[in-house]
């Protein structure tokens, strides 16, 4: 009977931890979203690793955060977004020791470009560690779209 007990506490507690980070992530996925709108590089490239590897276009590249900096603030430069629309809720998968997780994202960003208006579809999968200072993306695939 104390196996037992002890079992289902040890599959609750998991569940639990399993929710928690869950929810660190989703969290984070909500701040890279406020980033957009606020034209914050930082924000956006903060919960990056220190090198990322980036799966776009048929490519395959490693960049610093750092160069992700630059690269966002590359894209942000001359444009005013208006809109971040989730067109499907945000996808967490967290494996069962806590340690890596998967995100899949799929939102619509609106905007101006200096004066002329914009609007593409994104959808992405993150694959994301957690070390001691907490969640980090190490490889971002990502697709784009009208």
């Amino acid at each position: 009977m104390r196996l037992i007990t002890l079992l289902l506490c040890i599959v609750a507690c998991s569940s639990d931890h399993t929710a928690f980070e869950r929810d660190a992530i989703l969290r984070l996925y909500a701040s890279i979203g406020r980033a957009h709108l606020a034209h914050d590089s930082a924000g956006f490239v903060a919960p990056d690793a220190d090198t990322v590897l980036n799966i776009a276009n048929g490519q395959l590249h490693s960049r610093t955060r750092a160069e992700g900096l630059a690269g966002v603030g590359e894209y942000l430069r001359g444009r005013m977004i208006t809109e971040v629309t989730e067109l499907d809720p945000p996808r967490v998968t967290v494996a069962p020791d806590g340690r890596s997780a998967t995100l899949i994202g799929h939102v619509r960003v609106s905007g101006t470009l200096g004066s002329k208006p914009f609007t593409f579809t994104a959808a992405w999968l993150d694959l994301l560690r957690k070390d001691e200072t907490g969640w980090h993306i190490f490889v971002h695939a990502n697709t784009e779209g009208p």
